[in-house]
């Protein structure tokens, strides 16, 4: 609780979730005079226990199930950019990264936000891969901001209308709300069902999604292959704390033409990375026996099929280390249909 001894509310993040704790009582005794303070100078009535709770939800700022940001991250300097230049000077605008599946669009909407967190008031992080995990998430959410839903009278999506609503309420011109949805299947279908804000609403919202034939282009985010440097400074990173020391200029290559097979993908320079416990040289091979044996490669990023890459290669790093599954969700590579 150190780091919220010192909180100022109305500039920081009062976190959802801390883990080990509940977060009402959290709310109620660690930030209790810190949010009367708040609500004093806001004007806000405060005497129970249930008003502190309520004056924390509509004064302080709040993020909802944002995954952690790496502890490295390396390039994408330019999608970065591109993500503030569309959302910067708006107080509502959409926008979608999309790529292949394990190209890293959700790790790097996870680390823009982290750089952006004094844009807004409200952060919500929705998983959209499937739409009852999709409401699911949202009903959550509400129930976090002290909604009450009524089963017998309400169905699970109206809940999670509600909550949309909720989200869009909380913004203001100077502060908008943040919603992303996170590996949608399209980018379409959220659109027809309504849950894209509209654009007189004070929210911007990111979707992450391989589908890329919906959103205008104005509004899109390419997250393509990594480039050389990066690739080699990520590889690095991991493998000197390993083998004390970095890769030399010769086996920099070797690594490259492996990495090149992949086309640069994320999940298999995370992977050779892991596979490195077993040395170098094996790690190559391994890497090349994988590709010849489970991959159709087009001669373009497209045609790499990365289900077969994630199914072989998170068997092999399981047994291997115990922390792979940390590695692997470096760049978002968490699942085989998250990316």
């Amino acid at each position: 609780m150190d780091e919220y001894k010192q909180l100022n509310l109305k500039e920081s993040w009062a976190t959802e979730e801390k883990e080990g704790v509940l977060i009402e009582d959290f709310v109620c005794k660690d930030l209790h005079q810190l949010i009367l303070e708040l609500a004093d100078e806001k004007d806000v009535k405060v005497a129970s226990q249930a008003e502190v709770l309520d004056a924390w939800r509509k004064l302080c700022k709040v993020q909802y199930n944002v995954p952690e940001c790496l502890r490295y991250f390396k390039g994408r300097s330019e999608e970065l950019s591109s993500i503030t230049n569309m959302l910067k000077h708006r107080s509502s605008a959409t926008v979608t990264t999309h790529g292949v599946g394990g190209v890293g669009k959700s790790q790097l909407v996870v680390y823009w936000i982290r750089k952006n967190l004094q844009r807004y008031n409200f952060v919500a992080w929705i998983r959209a891969e499937e739409y009852f995990i999709f409401l699911q998430d949202l009903i959550s959410l509400g129930t976090k901001m002290g909604l009450v839903f009524d089963d017998t009278t309400e169905s699970p999506e109206e809940h999670a209308r509600r909550t949309f609503r909720a989200i869009l309420e909380r913004g203001s011109d100077r502060l908008p709300s943040l919603l992303v949805f996170d590996n949608a299947n399209s980018f379409k279908k959220l659109q027809e069902r309504h849950w894209i804000p509209h654009s007189g609403s004070a929210c911007h919202c990111i979707v992450t999604t391989r589908d890329n034939t919906s959103a205008s282009k104005d509004e899109q985010v390419m997250v393509g292959p990594l480039d050389q440097e990066s690739a080699l400074a990520i590889t690095n990173h991991f493998l000197e704390p390993k083998i004390g020391r970095q890769l030399s200029k010769e086996e920099e290559g070797k690594v490259l033409k492996v990495f090149e097979s992949f086309d640069f993908l994320p999940l298999a320079i995370v992977s050779f990375a892991t596979l490195a416990t077993l040395g170098l040289d094996q790690a190559i091979q391994n890497l090349k026996s994988i590709l010849s044996a489970n991959l159709s490669l087009a001669p373009h990023y497209g045609g790499l099929m990365r289900d077969s890459v994630w199914a072989v290669l998170r068997a092999q790093m399981e047994s291997l280390s115990p922390h792979a599954r940390k590695l692997l969700n470096y760049l978002s590579v968490v699942a085989p249909e998250n990316a």
